[in-house]
């Protein structure tokens, strides 16, 4: 299983603006399966609703040759902060 993951991808929300989310996305479901949004310092997990959303945002803009242009990285393991 592979596995893109940002630490720092910006995505607007509506009705609360920019924020800073970090992801991990499953590259053979085509979806985020875990999120965390920035706020006040802090990471908060993210609803399905705000997955989804930026989900939708990765997989518009996301060319699998050239990942590292969006700032993700390539892994086999889910990142540390996925079982905090």
């Amino acid at each position: 299983m592979m596995f893109l993951i940002s630490e720092g991808w910006t995505h607007i929300f509506p009705g609360f603006g920019e924020r800073v989310v970090r992801f991990v996305f499953d590259t053979e479901k085509r979806c985020i399966t875990k999120m965390h949004i920035a706020s006040n310092g802090r990471w908060a997990p993210a609803t399905p609703e705000q997955m989804e959303d930026v989900s939708q945002s990765v997989v518009d803009n996301l060319d699998l040759s050239e990942p590292l242009e969006l700032g993700l990285t390539w892994s086999t393991e889910e990142p540390d902060w996925v079982k905090e």
